[in-house]
């Protein structure tokens, strides 16, 4: 958890589905950005990366839906480190954003961007890459 005067930021790194996601959002009563990794995910490594799915249930316990945060997916799109293409994890997090309301900030990489609260910011970069 990060907090500055400004904004409270969660930063997931790498991680698997864990109950202690919940307990965090409690603890810290909600964020204002959730980072979340999406990328080189497989259903062979259930434990180790969460993937789109995971990384929306994981922002929903930490009470994102409610409490006015963005999910900033991360770990995604740099390295083909998996078994799904480069474009999956983000198109695969779109549908589930459309889905269950939740609010993307996926700002252009290198952009100075402001986060303003609850309010997402989206950005097509990665679909003009190969």
């Amino acid at each position: 958890m990060l907090e500055t005067p400004q904004h409270r930021l969660y930063y997931g790194a790498d991680s698997g589905p864990w109950e202690g996601y919940a307990e965090i959002g409690a603890q810290y009563d909600g964020f204002d950005v959730v980072m979340l990794e999406i990328g080189a995910s497989s259903p062979y490594w259930p434990t180790i990366h969460l993937g789109p799915d995971a990384a929306v249930a994981a922002y929903e316990a930490m009470g994102g839906l409610t409490g006015g945060g963005v999910l900033m997916p991360i770990h995604w799109g740099l390295f083909n480190l998996a078994l799904h293409g480069w474009r999956q994890p983000m198109e695969r997090m779109i549908e589930l954003a459309a889905e269950r309301g939740v609010k993307l900030w996926s700002p252009r990489p290198g952009e100075p961007t402001e986060v303003v609260r609850g309010d997402g910011l989206w950005s097509s970069w990665w679909q003009q890459r190969g």
